[in-house]
């Protein structure tokens, strides 16, 4: 019986089966993502506020700007659109060449090799702006919906928009309550009243929500 052992659906993708016009996105959308990294690696408490690092006015506040308005979420969501993409080339690629459950066992080895290397990339390397880590992590739920239709797809991308927005729009809520409560209680305390011990648990959290923020980000808050 006759045996083979070529099996190309299990190789690399080829230099001219590559879509070329993808690999140049991918890089475009690399290098935007590095000009953020940038000042994340070098003034990281400046990501949000230029303010802190001087970058308050001229060519620092232009450039930071700039950056925000161009690439700050844009190269995120185009390397997310990528990487979905890559997604459905590989697994239709394999499936069309007849791998079956093999697609499954490939597409999972990847995921986990990217998991490891985001816990390297947190863990090891230090880096507070990791991306791998998370994209493994929902690559791990994503391969189900690998032939859901578009307008699913839409439909579920919309509902998890709407929810981080409530999510979102709920804890600006909360800081604002915690503010409010932590600042009368400390005028009550300051004027020598007794607090209750509801107001004394407003003040703690006030003063816990204070070491996560800068004095700029407390005062806007």
């Amino acid at each position: 019986m006759e045996t083979t052992t070529n099996q190309p659906m299990f190789n690399p993708t080829q230099k001219k089966s590559r879509i070329n016009s993808l690999d140049v996105i991918r890089g475009i959308a690399l290098l935007g993502i590095l000009l953020m990294n940038i000042n994340g690696m070098g003034l990281p408490f400046s990501y949000s506020d230029p303010t802190i690092a001087g970058g308050s006015d001229g060519l620092n506040l232009n450039v930071w700007i700039a950056n925000n308005m161009l690439f700050e979420g844009t190269m995120r969501g185009l390397f997310t659109l990528l990487f979905g993409a890559g997604v459905i080339l590989l697994t239709s690629r394999l499936e069309k060449n007849g791998a079956g459950i093999t697609t499954a066992d490939i597409y999972y080895r990847r995921i986990l090799w990217l998991l490891v290397f985001g816990l390297i990339n947190v863990w090891v390397l230090l880096w507070h702006g990791d991306i791998l880590y998370p994209y493994a992590l929902f690559a791990l739920f994503l391969f189900p919906f690998r032939n859901t239709s578009v307008k699913k797809i839409l439909a579920i991308g919309c509902l998890l928009i709407g929810l981080g927005i409530l999510w979102d729009v709920s804890d600006h809520q909360n800081h604002l309550k915690t503010q409010k409560e932590g600042l009368e209680a400390q005028t009550l305390k300051d004027q020598g009243a007794t607090l209750t011990k509801n107001q004394e648990s407003s003040l703690k959290d006030w003063e816990k929500f204070k070491t996560k923020k800068t004095p700029e980000e407390v005062n806007k808050t």
